[in-house]
């Protein structure tokens, strides 16, 4: 029977060793490191890890090594620096999510703080004037701005509103209304040509001026403005109810969050209750 050849172990690898080997690789990174397959790129691997280890051994110290040993270094050190990575990643995800964590009762002192500092900048008339509000109310807000403020949308009924603009092009050939983004010459949103226009606002009526007629034919660029059928004031009082809604509406949805999580923690003390009381039977018996 043939005896199996034990494997002398090597000395450790010095940290310049280590360092040797990373600088020689980083010269024939753009091979080492390839994803392509092939022969080709195969043999040019093979050439290089050979030429690699030819200069490690001449200027090692602790031994020469062989492409196997440095290809096990090289990979050990890659998975180690992987994985210090994902630690620090992982560990940074975490001191987010807790700075992000904000309770009801910091949302209503950072509202009522923005509040009260609006109402007392305007009883000074735009002089000097204590905020109230902090940093903290600050970021408070601004952990929760995607929860309070809308989508932009042009198109909805409430863009007077938020001041949404949506910007055209209209042409007098075949009198067809073309938007840029979302619609590709349709024949089903017709324009009336610019001469025939009248628009009546309820305080004044207001005609645009035609189009030369050398321009007649070409793309011409258009603002569509909204009617201003209710007044400023008014526009403001419903644009901070809707936005007094939407904070009603993510403080109940935190609340329900919240008593979903305490009932996932009664019932996760229940079910280590049981799981005890049966070890303990089971040990009794």
């Amino acid at each position: 029977m043939s005896q199996k050849q034990v494997r002398k172990r090597g000395a450790n690898y010095t940290q310049e060793e280590k360092i040797l080997l990373l600088d020689l690789i980083m010269q024939y990174k753009d091979i080492v490191e390839s994803k392509r397959t092939g022969g080709i790129i195969i043999q040019k691997k093979k050439e290089v890890w050979i030429t690699i280890t030819s200069k490690y051994n001449s200027s090692c110290s602790s031994g020469p090594r062989d492409v196997d040993q440095l290809k096990a270094l090289y990979d050990n050190m890659k998975q180690k620096s992987r994985k210090e990575i994902s630690e620090k990643n992982k560990e940074a995800y975490i001191q987010a999510m807790e700075m992000e964590v904000v309770t009801e009762a910091d949302v209503t002192r950072a509202l009522i703080n923005i509040k009260e500092d609006k109402i007392e900048m305007k009883k000074t008339g735009g002089g000097f004037w204590k905020p109230k509000s902090t940093e903290t109310d600050a970021k408070v807000l601004s952990i929760i701005k995607e929860q309070t403020e809308p989508l932009h949308n042009p198109y909805d009924s409430a863009a007077d509103f938020f001041n949404d603009v949506v910007e055209i092009t209209c042409t007098d050939e075949g009198n067809k209304l073309i938007d840029n983004d979302l619609i590709n010459s349709s024949p089903y949103t017709p324009c009336v040509a610019l001469k025939e226009i009248s628009m009546t606002t309820g305080l004044e009526e207001v005609t645009p001026k035609r189009v030369a007629s050398e321009s007649e034919g070409k793309v011409v660029k258009k603002r569509v403005t909204p009617r201003k059928l209710i007044k400023k004031s008014s526009a403001e009082q419903l644009k901070n109810t809707y936005f007094k809604k939407k904070s009603q509406n993510a403080d109940l949805e935190r609340k329900k969050l919240m008593i979903e999580i305490l009932y996932i923690k009664k019932e996760h003390e229940l079910r280590m209750q049981i799981l005890k009381a049966k070890q303990w039977r089971l040990e009794k018996h």
